[in-house]
């Protein structure tokens, strides 16, 4: 892996909360002094743990059920992180932080308190935040990366809209010729943050998702035609950590963080639990291979002990994104490998390039390579953070 990096703290669905107000929903609470522990304590373990971004991401509802109060409450809070930390942050409106269904008393535009919070949101520069109301995203340009910031809970308030994400046509329309034009340096990394997911997930609740971006795939698609450079998309909303690929070209990855301190509801609660991700986007390799390349480690929230590695296969503690040598192929390999040498087992670093390949695979990619190991009487030891360590032949 190069030392050119660039590192990503990568949190959503907050759901913050006032000490009077929806205690079921949230561990992260304001009480009456203005204080929460949960937030304060999640800023000391990422202190302690030596996690030094260069940007804080953030994808949404970062309150509940459209509480103004709450907002600035946790609005402020991710500010004061942001100074403690002398990085950047980046975040984007969700459901919840909109009056997404008018229910709030005087209530009559969904983003009213929102474009009147302070510090300004989502951007300190007053252009990017008529740009982000007026028409729905901004660009935001950084020496590294470019980021693009949607609100695909823009047009709440009308309707049953509160029950989607949307990305209207014209809108991608703009976004896609302004990537085009030449205000869009290319960079080796683009990013994407919005807080609905751009594709469905009916794994999630096993069953139709109708609460994806109505228009995430169109999309998708513009963007990735931009010939602009690769592509990171961050989401929210569904409270589901997951790293997965889209299209046929390797240039687009979508990253969900999952839920940083809601109350899990029921349907997923014994699958997942709360999470977040540190993310360090290797520059060299993601520019070398046009395709977005990293590593990532995952931290978990256990109820009375607090945050600690995850335990969870669908993000584990470590893992990476960005190689797309088929598990088959690799699984071959090794076998190879051992009956060439004529040995029992091999280490990773005696794979080389392969054993590099590794260290970017992705969770799908790790179970389909296990499979195939399996199949072919090869099995695999882990190192302390779940990556892999040796093959050998099965006894």
């Amino acid at each position: 892996m190069s030392d050119k990096k660039l590192r990503l703290l990568v949190i959503s669905d907050l759901h913050a909360i006032m000490d009077d107000e929806e205690k079921s929903d949230s561990f992260l609470v304001f009480d009456s002094s203005g204080r929460s522990s949960f937030l304060d304590g999640f800023k000391k373990f990422v202190k302690e743990s030596g996690l030094v971004p260069d940007v804080i991401i953030c994808s949404g509802d970062v309150s509940n059920k459209g509480s103004p109060e709450a907002f600035q409450k946790i609005w402020n809070g991710l500010n004061v992180m942001k100074e403690e930390l002398s990085v950047e942050l980046l975040c984007v409106p969700g459901n919840h932080d909109l009056d997404s269904r008018l229910t709030k008393e005087g209530s009559f535009d969904p983003k009213y308190k929102l474009q009147f919070a302070y510090p300004p949101f989502p951007d300190t520069c007053h252009s990017n935040n008529t740009q982000f109301w007026a028409w729905h995203w901004y660009h935001s340009k950084h020496p590294l990366f470019n980021a693009v910031l949607i609100n695909t809970s823009a047009y709440h308030g009308f309707s049953k809209e509160f029950a989607r994400g949307r990305i209207a046509p014209k809108v991608t329309e703009k976004i896609g010729d302004h990537v085009e034009s030449e205000l869009f340096d290319k960079k080796s990394i683009n990013l994407i943050i919005c807080h609905h997911h751009p594709t469905r997930m009916e794994h999630v609740d096993s069953g139709s998702d109708y609460e994806s971006i109505d228009g995430g795939e169109l999309f998708l698609e513009r963007i990735r035609k931009t010939n602009k450079g690769p592509w990171l998309v961050f989401h929210g909303h569904k409270h589901w950590p997951q790293v997965r690929s889209y299209g046929d070209d390797n240039s687009t990855i979508i990253i969900s963080s999952g839920s940083l301190s809601a109350n899990i509801h029921s349907g997923i609660a014994d699958r997942v639990t709360n999470t977040f991700c540190f993310i360090e986007v290797d520059l060299e390799r993601t520019e070398d291979t046009g395709n977005p390349s990293g590593r990532y480690k995952t931290f978990e929230w256990f109820n009375g002990y607090g945050w600690a590695p995850s335990k969870n296969s669908r993000m584990p503690q470590s893992g990476g994104f960005g190689s797309y040598k088929p598990p088959r192929m690799l699984a071959k390999t090794i076998k190879k490998k051992l009956e060439s040498d004529g040995v029992s087992f091999i280490s990773v670093l005696e794979l080389g390039d392969d054993g590099v390949e590794l260290l970017y695979y992705s969770p799908d990619k790790v179970e389909k390579l296990i499979s195939e190991l399996m199949a072919l009487n090869i099995s695999v030891t882990f190192d302390s953070e779940g990556g892999f360590d040796q093959f050998g032949e099965a006894k």
